[in-house]
């Protein structure tokens, strides 16, 4: 009797279709020419030879080329897989921060006074340790600007504004006096200032504080440079030295500074006698300030990250052993693999709804619809001190964190546990979106911001789902075994003949695997019931420890003609596969991933055997 079983690309449970095809293929004593000329026209039993397979490994049934949606992996376990689509990235920015000025700038005449040193009305020249000091406020000014709504908190500023400090003294002071001791100009505390042009030598201070010493009254001295940081905590440390505050009520940024002054004069060299002429000595100054442009800033920030999507991926052609109605596709532990580049250095958190659709419509699985919310992912921030263009955020949505290796654990970054997750692919989905995506800056955490600047958040997602079961999981498989009529249409069985296939069965599949079938006839129609009626006697037990002990089970498959000239008819069985985690009586085998060279099935002990009277046409 010869057989032909034809293996579907990417079928699983074809291994006991092979089992089939061998018991008529591996031995020519099954041949039903050698049966008729041994048994002739008679009664009784014939039992033919035992025989055995070789091992069936799975990677000799299936045929994986990756035009489906299963592929192997590295260590040949077969994974249900699919790429997102591209995704057009976010790019959040916030507007560079103009803070103008509010009025005219108020320019003041600081005069010197005595402070020591001094007796009676008059001081001499050279009166040792006498010094007159002019100290005061030489320039306020206020500026304002509009506070952006991205921006809830703001710490330090990097600034762009150009100034410049012309500084004067008075005729009397001109004449009378050869130089100044010192001279200290002071900005607001909360300034830095740079890129100083100074005309004569000088010390910067603090970042804010100019000093120079024996100055030349006669020159007078000119300042130029730039205040390129605004320090938000020290304009609010000190009021009387000036502020730098936000107004949330009105949503500015309000910015009062000022310029002091500091000169001393050693009287020795003061060629005027008397307080009188001393008194009439003055300090003024003129001063321009462009406005303030805030380029970047270390704060708290919000900015808009409009990512609605986080791609859909077109599952494709999906294996035959998937597609029965029956099928169940409940895996133990899928994961969706989510990568989340952000340039920010600031953290943040996504939430979004995946969904999955058939025909398309949303998958209804026992009356619930195919849809997983996820929210609480997290995004890292960008390090401003890292060399890298990007910092990627690794994360895995699965079903079971419990089932990772320590390997895949610490290959993420985040790992987001759902209960629901198998739901999406319990039937096989045409496509997998990710959408209703809020991606949300953390506003609650410090972090640094270039104003103007288009930073970049993508994402990058795929579904990663080994083929590993959880309890309610069924598979089905339909094959044949066929071209049998050319041996049998010269043969008939009497009325309550029968032919069995006796097998025992070591089974490493990780499936119990439940055996029916039904008679073919030529052409593959079904013969039906009433004509040859096929009866197996039982389920193949799983495999067990994980998928490294086999199970053994002996089964008997009969093949009954109903009416006379039934057997002439038959070319061969359809035989349905179903493979299933959970039966009644038994332990459920799950998480146990499906692999290429370790799960088998072979059949020993083999025999075919005849009863009742065989009627040769000859």
């Amino acid at each position: 009797m010869q057989t032909t079983i034809y293996r579907k690309r990417i079928a699983l449970i074809p291994l006991m279709a092979g089992v089939l095809a061998l018991a008529g293929c591996t031995n020519d004593d099954y041949d039903f020419n050698e049966v008729d000329s041994t048994l002739g026209i008679g009664s009784g039993e014939l039992t033919l030879p035992v025989s055995s397979t070789d091992f069936i490994l799975l990677d000799d049934v299936l045929d994986i080329d990756g035009t489906e949606c299963v592929r192997l992996d590295d260590a040949k376990n077969y994974v249900f897989y699919r790429d997102g689509g591209d995704v057009e990235p976010a790019r959040p920015n916030i507007d560079k921060i103009e803070i103008s000025k509010n009025g005219e700038h108020d320019n003041r005449v600081v005069p010197f006074r005595l402070v020591s040193g001094a007796k009676g009305h008059g001081v001499r020249r050279g009166a040792a340790g006498s010094v007159a000091v002019a100290e005061g406020t030489l320039n306020l000014f206020n500026y304002e600007g509009d506070k952006p709504e991205e921006v809830v908190a703001l710490y330090e500023a990097t600034s762009e504004s150009h100034f410049s400090l012309d500084v004067f003294f008075s005729d009397n002071l001109k004449n009378n006096v050869s130089k100044l001791k010192t001279l200290v100009l002071s900005f607001s505390r909360y300034m830095v200032l740079s890129d100083l042009t100074v005309s004569q030598s000088y010390q910067l201070v603090g970042g804010y504080e100019i000093r120079l010493n024996d100055v030349n009254p006669k020159n007078g001295v000119h300042i130029k440079g730039n205040v390129r940081q605004l320090d938000f905590r020290k304009g609010q440390a000190d009021p009387l030295l000036g502020t730098l505050t936000i107004d949330e009520a009105r949503g500015k940024i309000v910015l009062d500074g000022q310029v002091n002054v500091r000169a001393e004069i050693d009287m020795a060299d003061v060629n005027a006698p008397g307080q009188g002429a001393l008194s009439s000595m003055t300090v003024e100054s003129e001063l321009t300030l462009d406005r303030f442009i805030v380029t970047g800033a270390a704060g708290r920030f919000e900015p808009k990250i409009e990512l609605n999507n986080l791609g859909e991926t077109e599952v494709g052609d999906v294996p035959s052993f998937l597609k029965d109605g029956n099928v169940v596709i409940d895996l133990f532990n899928p994961q969706i693999i989510l990568e989340l580049s952000n340039d920010m250095d600031i953290e943040g958190d996504v939430s979004g709804t995946i969904t999955a659709y058939k025909d398309g419509n949303v998958i209804v699985n026992n009356g619930k619809e195919a849809i997983v919310n996820v929210s609480g992912i997290h995004i890292n921030r960008h390090p401003q001190t890292l060399a890298e263009v990007v910092t990627v955020t690794r994360v895995c949505i699965c079903r079971n964190a419990d089932a990772l290796t320590e390997a895949e654990r610490e290959s993420f970054d985040v790992i987001k546990e759902v209960d629901n997750l198998s739901d999406l692919i319990r039937t096989i989905p045409d496509r997998v979106t990710f959408d209703n995506v809020l991606v949300k800056a953390d506003a609650t955490k410090e972090g640094s911001f270039k104003m103007g600047y288009d930073y970049t958040v993508g994402p990058k997602y795929s579904i990663n789902a080994p083929l590993a079961f959880a309890k309610d999981a069924r598979i089905v498989y339909t094959d044949s075994i066929d071209d049998w009529n050319g041996d049998l249409q010269d043969f008939d069985l009497a009325d309550g003949a029968y032919i069995q296939l006796m097998a025992n069965i070591e089974n490493r599949v990780p499936l119990f695997l439940t055996v029916k079938a039904e008679a073919l006839a030529v052409g593959g129609e079904l013969l039906g019931d009433d004509k040859v009626s096929v009866e197996v006697d039982r389920t193949i037990i799983a495999s067990s420890n994980e998928g490294t002990a086999s199970g053994h089970t002996p089964i008997v498959i009969t093949i009954r003609p109903k009416k006379k000239g039934a057997i002439k008819e038959l070319d061969g069985l359809a035989v349905t596969f179903e493979g299933d985690a959970t039966i009644p009586g038994a332990e459920p085998v799950t998480g146990v991933v499906l692999n290429a060279e370790k799960h088998y099935i072979k059949a020993t002990d083999i025999r075919v055997k005849v009863v009742g009277t065989v009627i040769a046409e000859l």
